[in-house]
């Protein structure tokens, strides 16, 4: 199962985060450049498309794409932001549309603030932007783990998500745990 693999995956990252903080002191000011070289650390460690792969994923046996944003943030930078995109839209879109005619896109948002909005926004706009499937053939996106900055960053992002606002749920951090719950336990069915 890819949701097994992917809490896997998160928790070597995570070992591997605690250890390279344990000798780096973790920074109050200037993260950014912190967090990318704990990002090439991650890359350097492990594969890029396993961790592409264990990011974003279908749920078996369903039309739903689950993307978790707190194992991406550990890897994720400019340079490697555009595979993701690709994945999602040439192999996970591409394999739903080839039996289904619709999908939907699940985001954990868990830790995303306004800063990795700016950080992603190229690839966030890649995604979305004159993405007609994404805009004809979504039909519901929901967003767990909502920041509580959401109106911030949905001011940042509008020009590019404006046409699917329509369609996403928000889900806030009290009932997210459960609707990621009840949402990889469909694949057992």
């Amino acid at each position: 199962m890819d949701a097994e693999k992917s809490e896997q995956l998160f928790k070597q990252v995570n070992i591997l985060r605690d250890s390279f903080y344990e000798d780096n002191k973790k920074n109050i000011i200037f993260k950014s450049e912190q967090k990318n070289k704990l990002a090439d650390k991650v890359c350097d460690t492990f594969d890029l498309q396993q961790m592409i792969r264990y990011t974003t994923y279908i749920i078996p046996y369903s039309n739903k794409i689950y993307f978790t944003y707190p194992l991406f943030k550990t890897y994720g930078n400019t340079d490697n932001c555009d595979n993701l995109c690709k994945y999602m839209k040439h192999v996970l879109i591409s394999s739903i549309l080839e039996s289904n005619e619709t999908f939907e896109l699940h985001i954990n948002l868990k830790g995303f603030t306004v800063s990795a909005c700016q950080r992603f926004f190229s690839a966030i706009k890649s995604l979305i932007d004159g993405n007609k499937v994404l805009t004809e053939k979504m039909t519901q996106m929901c967003i767990y783990f909502t920041p509580g900055v959401i109106d911030q960053i949905k001011n940042l992002l509008y020009a590019v998500v404006q046409h699917i606002l329509p369609k996403v749920t928000f889900y806030n951090t009290s009932e997210s745990d459960s609707a990621i719950d009840i949402l990889h336990n469909f694949e057992t069915k």
